[in-house]
This record gives structure tokens, C-alpha cells and sequence, in this order.
């Protein structure tokens, strides 16, 4: 009963204050407030008075009530107080933000009353990071903290050096209505934009014409300037980029400097209008370079104040020379008049709207971006309009070009059936060579690894579970090189050696390598199968067949062969001269297997013999020992038993 006596008489006391126009008064039928002329202000030229001194009241008497419809004070580089007082009348599910509408604010800070009567500060502003604004939005605003049926004051430091802040309180549904309009406006915007780049881009490079060039960087200038305007940047500006926050006198002086360049090429004032680019040199570009030493400095006000009449002033100045040389016959100068033409008007209704002239409203708050954007289309017209006279003028020379060019066209075309030929032989050689390299690589590794390395220039070591190693040694090799010559020595071992690469290659097995007298192969690599170790008893039986044969016909080695099966890694090993090679205890156990072996036999060890026991007659030698394997069961193989 006393709460709701309360919520009645705040209301009547709330309803003659709002008809005076003191404060803003919330309901749920309103989704926007505009409470530029429902606010006080004082101007706090020192920077020193802290919220200490408002909420004592030892400050009240500096503020005066805003009456305007838009809070413009022009370029000051200076701190504003403000106080609103907000009467909540809407429903308690209802959130409520205070916007201020302008990107170019430095410091903006909100104070809030808590229940114990101290005030709480939220900072946002241009130079506070984006990621780490409570509310990221391309301006700024506040959550404000309502309590239903009730009246609170609000302060807000705001310290820059632009004061132009349009100031209303929206509700949280009508702010994300706003958020998005206006990305939706700013991605067809710079969506336009982008493609206006990318087709002349196209164009730039198809003509080469360095017009395009200037306008190109224009273009892009012009998208980083009104993303930038707008706070469409502040995402980007972070990190180590985030100086750039700050830098928008800096790319308005950069966006000058290129449209003059642009302009200047454009309307050729170098032979139409000389005087022109000397004004633009001793007046206009003196203008940039002061701009941004002030800028760089960190003097904001001075190099904002600098832009805004420098750029008014070349506006200005680039129109009329576009008039005087279109007038003196120069027809492509006529898109470029329109085109500047057009901005300004757009110009001319921003500032309108900024003075009051013309409502401020949705399309005259971003009639700049719009006129940037039929300004842009129109100098791509322009750039059209002067390419096309230049390539008429080229049609007449290129006409007279062409009766030459018919002359030497037989010259060519036999020139080039002559070329055709070089090709094709050329072709033909590096075929043949390539051919060569191929072949020379099979025969230094195995086609998949060759193929592997071929297509990814690297070529991974691999685990093989299932494989068979063969090690062959000559008896007695020693002795045997002592009564031969070297020539003679190498003789028989590459016949020896020549006639094992057919046996193994024969029955599907990847010689490795030789080491002196000994050889190496082994069968399951690189492609895994499960009969490598019955292919790889049979090319031992070959070799052992073929060792015997040869001795009877005066060769001077005999031998004795070692196998063994188990897991194993092979691959590539170095970066010269590649190498194939294998891994693992199953090629230190065949090795053994082929020194325990005896002149003539085959030594197979136990886990071969198990693989292979149902294919040929092998003899059990029982437990032999063998250096650092202990005692290992070995066979000796006799022969390939008959099919059943």
C-alpha cells in the first residue's frame, strides 16, 4: 500500500517537471528518446573538477540547461559535464541504453548513483579499445541500471576535441535494431564500394592507364575513411594497430593528398591548366603536410581544424578547375564537374542538418557516405569517359599500323612454324631426358617410394609388420680376393651380383643394397603381402642354385644365405644421393642367420620357418647361439616340397 502511495506521488511530481521539459521521461510506448534539449551542461576548460565536486553540489550552479535539438559546440579541445535525469514509467522487463551518436568523442564517461549514494564510472569513448567497451557498437553508449517507477541523475564527462553529440536514450530492442541497420548500410555500402575497386582494378591492369591507379587508391582511402568516421574500424584498430584509433585527421590528410593526385592527372593539369598544379603544390600540399605534423604531434584540435577548412577549400578549388577545363574543350572533365558536384551537395545538407538547417534524420546523418558513393561511380565514368577518347585517338595510329603488320605477318607465321619445330624437338629432348631421370630413380629406389618422393619431394619412413630379409655372404671372400686382381675381383662380383637383382626381382623382392661381399634384399617391402616369405625361401633356393652352377663352370665363390621374418621400418635416409634402406631387429637376426649359416645352405630362423614349413623340407639344427639373440632355433632348407 505505502509502495504504491509512492509510485503516485512520484508521478505527479514527475509529470510537471517533464512538462518543463527538465528530463526524460521513459514509457514503453517510446523505443527512442531524444533528450538533446533535456540535459544540462557546463564546459570544464581546466579538466580538474572531479564527480567529488558534482555530487556535493559545489557545481551546480555552472550548468545550464541545452535547448537545441543537436549538442553542437564546434571544434573545442575541452571537457563537458553533463546531467540527465531520467524518469523510468515503462515496465521493469524494459532495458534502456543512453546513445551518443558520434564516433570522434576521446573520453565519455558515465557516473551512476549506486544504493549507497556513491557514484560508479563506465568509460568508453575513441580511445578505449573495442574489446574492451562493456557495449561495442560503432558509437558509444551506456546500459543504464532502471529501477521501475523511479527517477535517477545521471552524469557524463565527455573530453574531446569535436563536440558534436547527438544524445538520446533507446531501449536494448530498438539498439539492436539500430546496430544492425546500420552494418547492413555500411557492408552495402562498402560492398559497393569494393566492387567499384575491383572493377577498375580489372580494368587497371587490362589498360595499364595510371589514372586508374590514383583512383584506385581513392576508392580504398575512401573505404578506410568512412569505416573509420562511422567506428566501423575500431574493430581493427587493436593491437598493434591501435595508434590507428586516433589517427583520423591523419587519413582525411592522406585522403586529400590523393584525390589531388587523382584530380591533377584526371583533368591533365600539367597542359590544361598548369597555374593549377602549382597551387596545389605551394598552397594545398603545405596545408596536408601541416595537418598531419600536427596530428603527429598529437594536436588533434589544430589538425581537425586544418582539415575541415583545407578540404572545404580544395573541394572548392578542384570544382572550379573541372569547370574551366571542361569549358576549354576538354569533354572528359564533364563527369568529374557532376562527380564533385554531387558531394558537395551531400556536404552541404550534412552540415545543414548539423546546424539545425534541415532535420537531423537517418538519411542526412549519412548523406556523406552516400554522396562518397555516387562521387566514386562518377569518377569511374570519368576515368571511362577519358579512356575512351584516348583510344579513339589510338585507333587512327593503330589503323596506320596495320598495313606494316600485314606485310611482316608472313615473316611471323614462318618464324613461328619454325619455333613449333624448336618445340617440339626441345619437347621431344626433355621427354627423352626426363625418361632417363625416371628410370635412373626405379633404379635406385622402389617405384612407390620413387613415385612418393616424385609427387611430394619427401618420402616418409614406414613400419612393415609382415617381411623377409635375406642376407647372402661369399665363403672364404678374404682368401679369394687376395689371389684375384681388383679387376678380376669386381668381375665376378658384379656377375654374382647381376644375375641375384634378376632372381629377386624375378620373385617380387626390393633389393636394398650391398655391403662388400654381402647382399641384401627383402621381400613384404614396400608393398605388404603375406607371401614374402615363401617367395623369399625360393629366390634364396635360385640363388643357391645359381651359386652351385656357376662354381661347376669355374666360378671362384660359394656361398651361404641367412633369412629371417618380422617387423621392420625402411625408408629414405639423407638428402644426397638417396639411399632406400630397412631398419630393425629382423635385419640384425637375418644377419645372424646367414653367419650361422654353412657354405652352400640356406638358415632360416624359427619364425620363418613357421611361415613357410608347409612349402619345403627343412631340417631342424635345434638351439643355436647367436651373437646378442642367445639361442634361436634354426633350419636349414633342402628343397620346395611337391603339390599334393
Amino acid at each position: 500500500m505505502l509502495k504504491s502511495a509512492f509510485v503516485l506521488l512520484f508521478l505527479c511530481c514527475a509529470f510537471p517537471l517533464h512538462s518543463q521539459g527538465f528530463g526524460a521521461v521513459l514509457e514503453d510506448k517510446f523505443t527512442h528518446v531524444d533528450i538533446a534539449d533535456k540535459f544540462y551542461y557546463f564546459k570544464d576548460s581546466t579538466d580538474k573538477i572531479k564527480i567529488q565536486d558534482i555530487a556535493t553540489g559545489k557545481c551546480d550552479h555552472l550548468f545550464k540547461k541545452h535547448t537545441k535539438k543537436l549538442a553542437n559546440f564546434g571544434n573545442l579541445q575541452t571537457t563537458f559535464w553533463t546531467k540527465i535525469v531520467v524518469y523510468n514509467k515503462s515496465s521493469k522487463n524494459t532495458d534502456w541504453l543512453l546513445l551518443i551518436d558520434n564516433h570522434h568523442l576521446d573520453t565519455i564517461v558515465l557516473y551512476t548513483q549506486d544504493s549507497d549514494g556513491k557514484y560508479t564510472e563506465s568509460r568508453t569513448g575513441r580511445l578505449t579499445p573495442y574489446n574492451k567497451r562493456d557495449i561495442k557498437f560503432n558509437t558509444f553508449a551506456f546500459q543504464l541500471n532502471l529501477t521501475e517507477a523511479d527517477s535517477q541523475v545521471f552524469y557524463v564527462k565527455i573530453s574531446s576535441y569535436l563536440f558534436v553529440y547527438p544524445i538520446s536514450v533507446v531501449r536494448q530492442d530498438t539498439f539492436s535494431e539500430m546496430n544492425m541497420e546500420r552494418g547492413v548500410f555500411q557492408g552495402i555500402l562498402v560492398g559497393f564500394f569494393t566492387l567499384i575497386l575491383l572493377y577498375n582494378l580489372v580494368i587497371y591492369f587490362t589498360d595499364g592507364d595510371r589514372n586508374y591507379l590514383f583512383y584506385l587508391f581513392y576508392v580504398f582511402m575512401n573505404i578506410i575513411k568512412i569505416c573509420d568516421l562511422k567506428g566501423f574500424m575500431d574493430y581493427f584498430w587493436q593491437g598493434p594497430l591501435s595508434f590507428m584509433a586516433t589517427q583520423t585527421p591523419g587519413i582525411t590528410v592522406i585522403n586529400a593528398y590523393i584525390l589531388m593526385l587523382f584530380s591533377s592527372n584526371m583533368l591533365d593539369f600539367k597542359h590544361r591548366l598548369p597555374i593549377a598544379n602549382k597551387i596545389l603544390l605551394f598552397v594545398f600540399v603545405p596545408l596536408s603536410f601541416a595537418s598531419l605534423s600536427f596530428n603527429i604531434a598529437g594536436i588533434k584540435l589544430y589538425s581537425s581544424q586544418i582539415n575541415q577548412v583545407g578540404s572545404l577549400a580544395l573541394l572548392v578549388f578542384l570544382y572550379v578547375c573541372g569547370i574551366v577545363v571542361f569549358l576549354r574543350g576538354y569533354k572528359a572533365a564533364k563527369f568529374y564537374v557532376i562527380a564533385v558536384s554531387t558531394y558537395m551537395a551531400s556536404i552541404i545538407i550534412y552540415i545543414g542538418s548539423l546546424m539545425g538547417v534541415i532535420t537531423m534524420n537517418y538519411f542526412t546523418d549519412n548523406i556523406p557516405e552516400i554522396g562518397t558513393g555516387l562521387e566514386m561511380l562518377l569518377f569511374s565514368f570519368a576515368l571511362a569517359d577519358k579512356i575512351s577518347a584516348y583510344k579513339k585517338q589510338k585507333v587512327k595510329a593503330e589503323k596506320e599500323l596495320l598495313k606494316s603488320l600485314q606485310a611482316n605477318e608472313l615473316l611471323i607465321k614462318d618464324q613461328n612454324k619454325l619455333l613449333e619445330i624448336k618445340v617440339e624437338e626441345r619437347t621431344h629432348d626433355l621427354m627423352l631426358e626426363k625418361q632417363k631421370s625416371d628410370d635412373l630413380l626405379l633404379n635406385i629406389l622402389p617405384e612407390e617410394v620413387a613415385q612418393e618422393l616424385k609427387d611430394k619431394g619427401e618420402s616418409e619412413a614406414r613400419l612393415f609388420e609382415n617381411t623377409t630379409v635375406i642376407f647372402t655372404d661369399f665363403v672364404n671372400f678374404t682368401g679369394i680376393s687376395e689371389r684375384l686382381s681388383p679387376k678380376e675381383l669386381v668381375k665376378e662380383i658384379h656377375h654374382c651380383f647381376t644375375a641375384f637383382d634378376h632372381i629377386v626381382e624375378k620373385h617380387g623382392l626390393e633389393k636394398i643394397k650391398t655391403i662388400g661381399d654381402a647382399y641384401l634384399a627383402v621381400g613384404g617391402v614396400p608393398v605388404a603381402d603375406n607371401e614374402n616369405a615363401y617367395r623369399c625361401v625360393k629366390a634364396a633356393i635360385d640363388i643357391r642354385e645359381f651359386i652351385a652352377d656357376y662354381c661347376s663352370k669355374g666360378g671362384v665363390f660359394e656361398i651361404r644365405i641367412g633369412l629371417h621374418s618380422g617387423p621392420l621400418v625402411a625408408g629414405i635416409v639423407g638428402v644426397k644421393k638417396f639411399a632406400f634402406d630397412i631398419w630393425g631387429d629382423t635385419v640384425n637376426t637375418a644377419a645372424r642367420m646367414e653367419q650361422k649359416s654353412e657354405t652352400g645352405k640356406i638358415n632360416i630362423s624359427g619364425k620363418t620357418f613357421e611361415l613357410v614349413k608347409h612349402h619345403f623340407n627343412c631340417v631342424y639344427r635345434g638351439k643355436i647361439p647367436a651373437k646378442n639373440k642367445g639361442e634361436v632355433d634354426m633350419y636349414f632348407v633342402e628343397n620346395e616340397l611337391s603339390p599334393q
